[in-house]
């Protein structure tokens, strides 16, 4: 919490005034132009050049990194603006694939000993990172339409039927306004 005095009105109303409408509107304006430019830049199909994998991944994860990132790509669906995604789901595919080699050598139970010396066996703990990696790559691969059931709802727009929609929509705004 500020302590002291309260500025007096005066000071308080020169901060207001500090930004001048006519630099708003012009800001305004310019971020608008950068977002449209965006927008399209951001609907471009995604390249493989365009997911390198990430700097000083093992060679090994990297063959599995790309091969998750081929799925994406053979969807056709990835536009440049997925990129982050789709390095984040060939990240996890690598993760998951060398905790599923991990525990292929551990087993996926340890035993340890207590105190009395009575032997028990656990759960390895990597199964529950195994289980944390796959429940995110699922969600990953429905972003991408990538399982049965996402590939089902997700649809392919029909550019005749947007079309017509639209018309019917410029229609209708027409026939809304009044004859003058």
């Amino acid at each position: 919490m500020p302590r002291g005095r309260r500025p007096s009105d005066e000071k308080t109303k020169d901060r207001r005034l500090r930004t001048v409408p006519s630099q708003r509107d012009a800001a305004h304006a310019r971020r608008s132009e950068l977002q449209e430019e965006s927008i399209v830049g951001k609907l471009a199909p995604l390249r493989a050049e365009d997911v390198l994998p990430p700097e000083g991944m093992p060679q090994g994860r990297i063959k599995h990194y790309r091969h998750a990132v081929e799925w994406v790509l053979q969807n056709e669906n990835a536009v440049i603006s997925d990129r982050m995604a789709v390095m984040e789901l060939g990240r996890t595919w690598a993760d998951l694939q060398q905790v599923a080699f991990l525990l292929e050598q551990d087993g996926v139970s340890q035993s340890i000993e207590d105190r009395y010396g009575n032997t028990r066996y656990i759960a390895h703990p990597l199964l529950s990172e195994r289980n944390r990696l796959r429940n995110a790559l699922k969600g990953l691969l429905r972003e991408f339409g990538l399982t049965p059931d996402s590939r089902r709802t997700m649809t392919q727009a029909d550019p005749e039927k947007e079309v017509d929609e639209e018309d019917a929509a410029w229609a209708a705004l027409i026939k809304s306004q009044p004859a003058g």
